[in-house]
C-alpha cells in the first residue's frame, strides 16, 4: 500500500496536499488544554475508532491519523501539538486496543489545513481525522 502510493508520488506518513483525494472520517477527539493528554471523553472516541478499526469487514489496511489545530499561538507550536495529538491517538490505537503499528501513520498538520477556513480560531479547526490510504488509491484510479 505504502509503495502504491509512494509509486504516485503521495506519502502517507506526511501531510496530505489538500488536492489529494480522499475519504476522511472527522472525530471529536477530546485533549486537555494545551494538552496531548485525552480526555475521558476522548478515551471513549478512541474505543470506539479502535472498534471501527479492528473490524474485519473493514478491509482497509493503511491508516492515516492526522492532527489538526486551530491557529491559535505559533505555526511551529501548533504544528508540534498536532503531531503529539495524533500520535497519542496512534499509540493508544495501538497499545490498548492490538492495531497493528503497520496500519497506522500519525502525521501533524498544525494549522495548515482547517475544518473552517472562515473561521481558523474556530473549535472545530481542532480536530483528529482518520484517512484510509485505500480511499486515496481508489480515488486517483477513478
Amino acid at each position: 500500500m505504502r509503495k502504491e502510493l509512494l509509486d504516485r508520488g503521495i506519502r502517507i506518513d506526511e501531510p496530505l496536499p489538500p488536492d489529494v483525494p480522499r475519504q476522511e472520517y472527522m472525530l471529536t477527539i477530546g485533549f486537555e488544554f494545551d494538552s496531548d493528554t485525552l480526555t475521558p471523553e476522548g478515551r471513549q472516541t478512541v474505543n470506539v475508532l479502535a472498534q471501527a478499526l479492528g473490524n474485519d469487514k473493514l478491509g482497509v489496511t493503511l491508516f492515516q491519523i492526522a492532527g489538526h489545530t486551530d491557529a491559535s499561538g505559533d505555526a511551529a507550536y501548533n504544528m508540534d501539538l498536532s503531531k503529539r495529538r495524533a500520535q497519542t491517538v496512534a499509540v493508544h490505537l495501538i497499545r490498548d486496543y492490538g492495531i497493528s503499528v503497520h496500519h497506522l501513520t500519525a502525521v501533524g498538520y498544525g494549522e495548515m489545513q482547517p475544518a473552517n477556513a472562515a473561521n481558523p480560531y474556530g473549535a472545530e479547526n481542532r480536530r483528529v481525522v482518520v484517512i484510509s490510504a485505500d480511499s486515496i488509491l481508489e480515488k486517483l484510479a477513478n
